[in-house]
């Protein structure tokens, strides 16, 4: 697919103008309509900043994979003007314009840097997530932005609730735009099927069930399950592999604990006739793409950290 046909470059203008105009925008649109990759290239033609852009990620592969999808739209070696930062490997050199970065490496950098001098602007993707890291990177944001009138900071996510973020940064930087972007490149059709929620071999059981469904059923098209932890996709993974699926049929896990080389093969392009079947928590909701994709299996719920102020830590629930 060509990325300028993406959705969001039919707000490119919009998003432009905003940024000459004003210091902060909320940018909000569905997954796919092309925030996370193209929001960076737009920033850079435009010449918004003389400084590095750079693109926080809740998520280390997050951050890999974005980085590397741009560096090839922009046909450039990754490490020059494109790079990453996670922890424990960074491609970045002086010649960056675009860092794309774990919100913790964000957030380590501050503590020398609380003004982020070393930016032009600062995107915050995924902000819907609200994590810990999410939520003080946003509080220091919003106090350098009054020391800093040149910095300018995007508040991008898919599915976020715009009014929260622009009445709290508002408070520092006075009118704050929003940015709707509008887009459902086809159809969905959407089935249920009961299974209890609160019964995790249940929900393994089903998700199961009708993956060797589809996978039988002979339409084409890449398979994603979204379970709730690596307990349940390893249970998936073991009941799929003991059974008959067909031999074109590759299983893919994809959660947080998983290698970079292992969570990367989801990437990899099959040779024809051959359909990958994913296996992921909600990585793979918004914070990545999987190409290909034509079947959705979701359990309907997900492990989510919450924060304990009591005890200090956060802590993974389970949640619809």
């Amino acid at each position: 697919m060509d990325p300028n046909t993406l959705p969001i470059y039919r707000y490119e203008a919009d998003i432009v103008r905003a940024l000459a105009d004003h210091r902060v925008l909320v940018l909000e649109g569905p997954t796919g309509s092309g925030k996370t990759t193209q929001l960076p290239k737009i920033l850079q033609r435009a010449m918004v900043t003389d400084q590095p852009i750079g693109v926080t990620q809740p998520r280390r592969i997050a951050a890999v994979s974005v980085a590397w999808r741009i560096a090839d739209e922009l046909k450039v070696q990754l490490g020059d003007e494109v790079g990453y930062a996670i922890r424990f490997d960074d491609t970045t050199s002086s010649k960056t314009v675009i860092k794309i970065m774990t919100d913790g490496i964000l957030l380590q950098e501050a503590r020398t840097d609380p003004d982020f001098s070393r930016y032009g602007v600062i995107v915050v993707d995924e902000a819907h997530e609200r994590t810990l890291n999410i939520d003080v990177t946003l509080g220091l944001l919003h106090r350098a932005l009054s020391r800093r009138p040149d910095l300018r900071v995007v508040v991008s996510s898919a599915t976020l609730q715009p009014l929260v973020f622009q009445r709290y940064f508002e408070k520092a930087v006075g009118h704050v735009p929003v940015v709707s972007i509008d887009a459902r490149p086809f159809p969905v059709e959407t089935f249920y099927k009961a299974a209890r929620s609160d019964d995790e071999d249940a929900l393994v059981e089903a998700a199961a069930l009708e993956v060797l469904d589809i996978c039988r059923g002979g339409e084409p098209g890449h398979v994603l399950v979204f379970l709730a932890g690596e307990g349940a996709i390893r249970q998936t993974y073991e009941k799929l592999a003991l059974s008959r699926l067909p031999r074109e049929v590759v299983l893919l896990p994809l959660y947080g604990k998983l290698t970079r080389q292992e969570q990367e093969r989801v990437f990899d392009e099959l040779p024809d006739g051959m359909r990958k079947v994913v296996l992921a928590t909600n990585i793979a909701e918004t914070s990545i793409t999987v190409p290909g994709v034509r079947f959705v299996v979701d359990s309907g719920v997900a492990k989510v950290p919450r924060y304990q102020a009591r005890s200090g830590m956060s802590t993974l629930f389970q949640e619809p």
